[in-house]
């Protein structure tokens, strides 16, 4: 009697486990030649929580650990998980994955720095070259670092090192400059602008007195010709033409070396100022 219970019992469990039990067929198995011809990718960083692309497709969050690849070329993007931003740069690199290889990325998003000035309109400067006026978004190149600098008339310039790690600037307050600065600095300016007009009135002077020497000897030695033939010659006709051509030639000789003398005395004036 009990063993007949037992025997109904077994039978009953027997086709439970047959009806509710999935067949084994029904199992995924990998196989091993499609793991052994994987590639694994593994993205970490110190930014978590990046929205992970791969060929265009979202596959998952940072971090990322141990991720089966096919082997090729293979595009990633790096997107931040908070609303989109123009000061937010995704991080986007292509790389080659190659069988059995375990690849590690870690992604590192690009902030803009937002650089806003008090007052605005400020002229901004990378390395002295003007970017444009506040505000403005700045893009630093990974590895790359800078001098920024701020200026805008009437105030003090502002100056700073900035990098690719330089995170973000509070709004700058550029300080007004004192009138006596402001007068201290038109008069070294004017005095910067007297010395280039000293020096432009030097090379002309320098310039001239060239010029007036070298007529001043050409018409010199075509005024002693000239007088040569008046002396050689027995016409009194041509006694006078050579006559008056060597008075003429002595005239224009006298007056370039005026002018050379006058040119002189001017290139040691604009030398001696230009000096200050």
């Amino acid at each position: 009697m009990h063993g007949e219970r037992l025997k109904i019992t077994n039978s009953i469990l027997i086709f439970l486990c047959c009806f509710f039990l999935p067949p084994v067929e029904s199992a995924q198995i990998p196989s091993r030649t499609d793991s052994a011809g994987a590639a694994y990718l593994t993205v970490k960083g110190d930014q978590a929580n990046l929205k992970i692309f791969l060929d265009g497709e979202e596959i998952g969050m940072t971090p990322l650990s141990h991720l089966e690849i096919q082997p090729g070329e293979h595009r990633l993007v790096a997107r931040s998980s908070q609303w989109l931003s123009m000061d937010i740069m995704d991080y986007d690199t292509t790389f080659i994955a190659i069988a059995g290889d375990t690849l590690t990325i870690s992604p590192r998003l690009r902030h803009a720095i937002r650089l806003t000035s008090i007052p605005y309109g400020a002229d901004v400067f990378r390395n002295h070259q003007r970017l444009g006026q506040t505000p403005l978004l700045l893009y630093q190149r990974p590895g790359d670092q800078a001098m920024i600098r701020l200026e805008k008339e009437g105030y003090e310039s502002w100056e700073q090192v900035v990098s690719d790690r330089t995170e973000s600037i509070e709004t700058i307050t550029l300080q007004p400059r004192s009138l006596y600065q402001q007068h201290r600095e038109e008069s070294q300016q004017r005095n910067v602008n007297k010395i280039k007009w000293y020096r432009r009135g030097l090379y002309g002077s320098i310039l001239l007195g060239a010029i007036s020497g070298i007529a001043t000897i050409h018409y010199r030695g075509k005024g002693n010709d000239a007088y040569a033939a008046y002396l050689e010659t027995a016409n009194p006709r041509r006694m006078d033409h050579f006559y008056d051509r060597a008075r003429h030639y002595d005239r224009i000789a006298g007056w370039n070396y005026a002018v050379f003398e006058v040119s002189f005395i001017l290139s040691g004036y604009f030398f001696l100022k230009s000096r200050k």
